[in-house]
């Protein structure tokens, strides 16, 4: 009887820990698209995986599954995933992508999710333009990271040498007289070195400084219908003003019309050039060629002093999937991967533009560093400067277009309201509007 009775509990004990295993056994799997592979040497990638590490540390029973996309087709793909229904639960979606995704409905709301329990506080630390970016009174779909900002580069040790600082190249007639002084000619009246480095290409285009004039002068580059808004009478001066760099400063050489940002990059590099417009993400392998003590970064310059115009922002939108079936899960690594500490680490250790303003102030040392200058200079100027391409409507190929305008110039004698205004009819012809 007594082991009749032993054996029935036994059975009973074993039956009990089979029910109880598979529910303490149990995860919830939060897939994520991104372009940063958490596997790789990559600094970034090496931040994400100590980021999912101690998320998970925190949160047992969420496993973050990163699936590493390639970088120019994630946002397309995503939003093709959302339409057939097997989409991650959370994508990095480039910015100029919000707008589609936003519209067919992909995104999930995170103030609904996390931003409506916030302090003031926690939202003011990261209010810059990427916190307003695709908003509603109701409504905010992502937080913003590997941000780039286009400025200007410079060779400290060439300012130097003219007798000039950064602080000369806070204005426009500051950048033009630096840039005289900064060009350089042998004694048979050839140039060795010049001022300023522009590319008219249209193989990769960036944009170049009419944009950030026109931007200061006009406040936008299209009509609120998404038309082209170049041929202005403000377009036009920005545009002078910038062929001028050519003609009659004489700090550019024509071989803008043909030269890509890349040899840009390479000739600062070879000495050849002494400010260029450039972004964030290159500074840290042209520091590994120049130092970090001979290359700067600055905001483009204003019409007065004090002031900077605005500059072209860029950055990856983490962003939740509206149909995931672990919503809940997917947002505490959304909020988690753009929390205090893990923009310190962010910054610290992958070398990113900081999305908050307190990693500013906690990093403050750590950022004052010659190698590290830009990362401040570029997280201030998003703040204060940044403009993101507009929402509403598509704008593909206006950087092209705008190159276009100068080629067209330079090359083949048009007048500059005449360019500006066969750009515009492409434009808008090719965007229907």
């Amino acid at each position: 009887m007594l082991n009749r009775f032993l054996r029935c509990v036994l059975a009973s004990g074993v039956l009990l820990a089979g029910l109880i295993a598979p529910a303490a056994a149990q995860e919830t799997r939060v897939r994520m698209w991104s372009f940063i592979n958490p596997d790789g040497s990559d600094p970034r990638g090496k931040v994400l995986a100590r980021i999912i590490s101690e998320f998970e540390a925190k949160n047992p029973g969420i496993k973050i599954v990163v699936e590493t996309q390639i970088w120019d087709q994630l946002s397309t793909k995503f939003i093709a995933a959302h339409g057939a229904g097997n989409a991650p639960d959370i994508a990095w979606v480039h910015n100029e992508q919000l707008a589609a995704a936003i519209k067919v409905g992909a995104l999930a709301n995170i103030n609904e999710l996390f931003v409506n329990r916030w302090p003031q506080s926690e939202r003011h630390d990261l209010d810059d333009a990427f916190w307003h970016y695709g908003t509603t009174a109701t409504h905010r779909y992502m937080i913003a990271h590997s941000r780039n900002y286009f400025g200007l580069m410079y060779r400290p040790s060439m300012l130097k040498e003219a007798g000039l600082t950064p602080a000369d190249l806070g204005t426009w007639d500051g950048l033009i007289a630096a840039a005289k002084k900064l060009t350089v000619r042998d004694a048979s009246g050839n140039v060795t070195r010049w001022g300023f480095g522009q590319s008219f290409s249209t193989e990769k285009s960036t944009p170049q400084m009419a944009v950030n004039i026109m931007l200061a002068r006009q406040g936008n580059l299209f009509h609120p219908d998404g038309r082209a808004m170049w041929s202005t009478d403000v377009g036009v001066a920005a545009m002078d003003m910038q062929i001028d760099m050519i003609r009659k400063h004489k700090v550019t050489p024509e071989s803008a019309v043909s030269i890509s940002s890349e040899e840009l990059f390479e000739q600062l590099v070879a000495g050849k050039y002494a400010i260029i417009s450039g972004s964030t993400v290159r500074v840290p392998v042209l520091q590994k060629a120049l130092g970090s003590d001979d290359l700067g970064f600055a905001p483009w310059p204003g019409d007065k002093p004090g002031t900077h115009s605005p500059g072209n922002i860029t950055g990856w939108c983490t962003c939740i999937w509206s149909k995931s079936k672990v919503i809940a899960e997917a947002a505490k690594f959304v909020e988690y991967m753009g929390s205090r500490e893990a923009d310190v680490m962010w910054t610290r250790d992958a070398g990113t533009v900081p999305i908050r303003k307190s990693t500013i102030a906690t990093l403050k040392d750590y950022l004052a560093s010659p190698s590290k200058k830009y990362l401040e200079v570029s997280a201030v100027a998003t703040q204060k400067y940044g403009w993101l391409a507009p929402l509403d409507y598509t704008i593909g190929g206006y950087r092209e277009d705008l190159n276009k305008v100068a080629q067209n110039i330079i090359t083949h004698g048009m007048g500059t309201r005449e360019a500006l205004a066969a750009a515009e009819r492409d434009f808008n012809r090719r965007h229907r509007r």
